[in-house]
């Protein structure tokens, strides 16, 4: 009865020697794909193109007006391509300062295409630009704008293989036309957030 479980056992680590090369040989055929592009790790593994995300505490600032930081929050969704994505987005912003002055602002639809530098990496920088309906009150500087912004956009998306993916994006939203003839533009806007996509 040893004899033969010793000789099954043997029988078994043989077989399992045998096919260790076609293994190995298969891993690293599969590896060089990937590395070459000629099967990349974007057409495994990031199949999704219709990617919904939520908008967690956006940081909203204005540059060279005043320093308060506003959270908020925003919904979007990213339409992507293999190298390019197109983005939609709505988010808002809101502080109240220590003299009881409140700020507000809302971005929606945000319109914003996206190249991606690395596409085969699992953490892809991107750059964009589009434009956002912007609706900005500013209870310190008594300024209001409703209108058209133009933005300019950087960021990464990380673990694009995963169900879950993390986006960290810098926006700078310059008004540019506003909906009342003769409103001052506000300064640029900067906003930084980090998005959960789904």
């Amino acid at each position: 009865m040893k004899l033969i479980s010793l000789s099954l056992a043997l029988l078994a680590a043989t077989q399992i020697y045998a096919a260790a090369p076609s293994i190995t040989s298969s891993i690293d055929e599969s590896a060089m794909l990937a590395e070459d592009g000629s099967s990349s790790i974007y057409d495994a593994n990031y199949s999704r193109r219709f990617i919904p995300y939520i908008k967690l505490g956006p940081g909203v600032t204005n540059l060279g007006q005043y320093n308060t930081v506003m959270p908020g929050l925003g919904l979007g969704f990213r339409s992507e391509s293999n190298t390019s994505a197109v983005d939609c987005s709505f988010s808002g912003a809101f502080v109240e300062t220590k003299d009881n002055e409140s700020i507000f602002h809302f971005f929606g639809p945000k319109l914003l295409y996206l190249k991606y530098l690395n596409s085969h990496s699992p953490s892809a920088l991107y750059v964009g630009f589009g434009s956002a309906w912007s609706s900005i009150q500013n209870g310190v500087t008594k300024q209001e704008f409703n209108g058209l912004s133009g933005v300019i956009s950087a960021g990464i998306e990380r673990n694009r293989s995963s169900r879950i993916r993390q986006i960290f994006q810098v926006d700078v939203n310059q008004p540019l036309l506003a909906l009342r003839a003769g409103t001052l533009l506000p300064t640029p806007t900067l906003e930084a957030s980090f998005s959960l996509g789904f």
